[in-house]
């Protein structure tokens, strides 16, 4: 089972993921990024290194995957 640890929103630009949480905010460049996994609830981005961590949305998850992927392939 997986533990929430922050809430915020996710942006997406053409050099990297951003996460802006209400307590932590996290920066993935692209170049460090493996790929991307589709779950029910929400995507997981898989990192070279360290953690991968896991975006929990409540729709729309394979549109905001796609758009994921169309980026990395793009950086």
């Amino acid at each position: 089972m997986l533990t929430p640890i922050d809430t915020g929103s996710l942006s997406v630009t053409s050099k990297r993921l951003i996460f802006d949480g209400a307590h932590k905010n996290v920066a993935l460049r692209h170049s460090s990024l493996l790929g991307v996994r589709v779950f029910t609830n929400g995507i997981g981005v898989e990192k070279a290194s360290g953690r991968s961590p896991f975006f929990l949305f409540n729709n729309d998850t394979e549109m905001i995957a796609a758009i994921i992927s169309a980026a990395m392939a793009n950086a």
